[in-house]
């Protein structure tokens, strides 16, 4: 999948080199067989809502067993997918100076940075993925992304609106998203009534 210009601007230069401008989004950066660097816009996921488990279970345990919400993202498995277990990501974002396209972001222009993002591993279920998004008991409830699930990412700024961000670790086979919430605020502490702004993307094994 190879990102096209917004309608009414006009592509410049090499749509593959990370320094020509480029409508706003998160591309994926990898090489193709022949060894040219290539960038694949990642798409915005639907955020099909969120669901509770395990409530019967925490109330026979009075609480002390938390019940867990969840994000529910459709399908299996992302469409964009690499078997680089450290891949690269460039986050463009709106710069109307230099003539960049229109943004996706749909939080309320309060998106301006990756460090307003967290990188989570999702669960892969039979007809959907799923991640932990808030937990709630006895002795008290928490919102926002399970710690167990984030992957933590380090991100350079290249120039105004153009960060190049990379996982400190090397990532398992499997499905991974960058999520960011309404207005904003980091996924991490929003919680499930921010959990709004999905792009997905999957890890293969390269073996």
């Amino acid at each position: 999948m190879v990102a096209t210009p917004t309608a009414g601007t006009e592509a410049v230069g090499d749509p593959n080199d990370p320094m020509t401008p480029h409508d706003s989004g998160i591309y994926l950066y990898t090489k193709d067989l022949t060894g040219n660097p290539k960038l694949t816009i990642l798409e915005p996921a639907a955020y099909q809502g969120s669901k509770t488990g395990g409530v019967f279970t925490s109330a026979l345990t009075y609480g002390i067993k938390k019940a867990k919400m969840k994000a529910v993202i459709p399908g299996p498995h992302a469409s964009i997918r690499t078997g680089d277990s450290q891949p690269f990501f460039y986050f463009y974002f709106e710069d109307k100076a230099t003539g960049l396209g229109k943004s996706p972001w749909t939080t309320g222009g309060g998106v301006s940075s990756p460090n307003q993002f967290v990188l989570i591993n999702v669960e892969s279920k039979e007809k959907n993925r799923e991640t932990i998004i808030a937990e709630y008991g006895a002795f008290g409830a928490s919102s926002g992304t399970n710690e167990k699930s984030m992957i933590a990412f380090k991100s350079e700024k290249i120039r105004s609106g153009l960060y190049k961000v990379v996982p400190i670790t090397n990532m398992k086979p499997g499905e991974y998203c960058f999520m960011v919430s309404s207005g904003g605020m980091s996924a991490s502490t929003a919680g499930a009534a921010g959990a709004v702004q999905i792009f997905d993307f999957g890890i293969t094994n390269s073996q």
